[in-house]
C-alpha cells in the first residue's frame, strides 16, 4: 500500500450496546479522577504483563515522552507458564490489575471486551468470506 494511502471502515450495526460504551468511559473518567495514590496502586512496574497504570510523562513513543496518562487492560487471562523456549509474547498474558478503590471498572471492561470480541469475531468472518478464506480462520484463540 503506498504510504500516502489510507483505508478505513466504519462498523454499524454491530448491536454493542451504547450502554456498555458510556458506563466503560464513565468508569475511565472516575478512574483518572481518583488520587494519585489510588492509581499508584495499579501501576504498570506491579505487573509482569504490562498491564497498569502510567503516569503522565512516563511512557515513551519513538524516544520521546508523551504527555498523557493512562491505563493499560488486556483480555482477562491465566498467566501462561515462563518456559525457557516460550515465545516472548507469552509473558505478555497473565490478569489485569483493578483499582480497589473503583470495582466497578472490571465488570465494565469485562462487559465492553466480551461485547466487542462477539462483533469482531463476527466482522473477521465476513472479512473471510469476502477475502475468500477459510471461516475456520476466525474460531482458534490468537493465544493457541
Amino acid at each position: 500500500m503506498p504510504p500516502d494511502r489510507r483505508d478505513f471502515f466504519y462498523i454499524t450495526g454491530h448491536e454493542i450496546e451504547p450502554a456498555l460504551l458510556d458506563g466503560l468511559m464513565n468508569c475511565a473518567k472516575h478512574f483518572f479522577a481518583l488520587p494519585e495514590a489510588d492509581k499508584l496502586a495499579v501501576e504498570m512496574v506491579k505487573s509482569p504483563h504490562f498491564r497498569g497504570y502510567t503516569r503522565i510523562a512516563r511512557e515513551r513513543t519513538r524516544g520521546r515522552q508523551d504527555w498523557r496518562e493512562q491505563i493499560d487492560i488486556g483480555a482477562e487471562q491465566p498467566m501462561l507458564a515462563r518456559l525457557p523456549d516460550a515465545p516472548a509474547w507469552t509473558r505478555l498474558q497473565g490478569p489485569n490489575q483493578w483499582p480497589a478503590a473503583l470495582p466497578e471498572l472490571r465488570p465494565a471492561v469485562l462487559s465492553w471486551q466480551a461485547a466487542g470480541h462477539s462483533g469482531s469475531r463476527a466482522v473477521a468472518a465476513r472479512l473471510c468470506i469476502v477475502a475468500r478464506a477459510e471461516r475456520r480462520c476466525v474460531r482458534t484463540p490468537v493465544s493457541k
